[in-house]
């Protein structure tokens, strides 16, 4: 009876199939990947601390509606008109 692979018997046969069984890779890394990999992750950081500064007073009054439960300030402007 044929029976279908399960998850971590079809993970081990590929793990022996790719890692067991290597072929040659014709690669090479030079030095400088290192240094750009660095640059990738230094730029992502920058970018993701630039965001969160420019947009902090909006992210804390957003959080902070939410927990509270009150309505922004231009709805509560607008009722008691």
């Amino acid at each position: 009876m044929y029976r279908k692979a399960s998850g971590p018997s079809f993970l081990v046969a590929l793990f022996i199939v790719f890692v067991l069984n290597p072929e040659s890779a014709h690669a090479y890394l030079d030095p400088g990947s290192g240094s750009y990999v660095f640059q990738i992750i230094a730029a992502t950081a920058v970018s993701a601390f630039f965001v969160l500064t420019v947009y902090w007073h909006r992210l804390t009054s957003f959080l902070s509606r939410l927990v509270s439960g009150r309505p922004p300030k231009d709805e509560q402007n607008n009722q008691a008109s």
